[in-house]
């Protein structure tokens, strides 16, 4: 089972890093900057740094990165994660991008880990 994440209005927005940490030591930090929003890594950098609005900005989109690989640490498929947020799904949404343009939204999280378990379960059963 995934692991219990508080909801980022739980949360103290005032440090990010533990969220970018788990995300780097598993996906490339590109990734990363785009699913946060950001154009460029230096701009993402800035970023984890910035005030408490920014930082507020981007909590609930690494949040939202921090369920999906949870998902594929309890499936013991952490390589599959990268690939899988970069991939078009059946409706042509790529993971990456919903996260990025929507994961303002803490339900997005939740609807991408599911999804994320979904595509595991019908990976296992071929």
């Amino acid at each position: 089972m995934a692991e219990s994440m508080p909801s980022v209005a739980d949360r103290p927005i005032r440090d990010v890093s533990k969220d970018n940490d788990v995300c780097a030591a598993i996906l490339d930090r590109s990734l990363i900057a785009y699913i946060a929003g950001a154009r460029s890594l230096a701009e993402y950098g800035l970023w984890l740094t910035g005030d408490a609005n920014t930082r507020c900005r981007i909590a609930s989109r690494l949040l939202a990165t921090r369920r999906v690989i949870a998902v594929f640490r309890a499936e013991n498929r952490l390589a599959m994660a990268e690939p899988w947020l970069r991939e078009a799904g059946a409706a042509g949404d790529i993971p990456a991008r919903v996260i990025r343009d929507k994961g303002d939204d803490e339900a997005i999280g939740a609807m991408v880990a599911d999804a994320a378990s979904e595509w595991l379960r019908q990976r296992q059963s071929r």
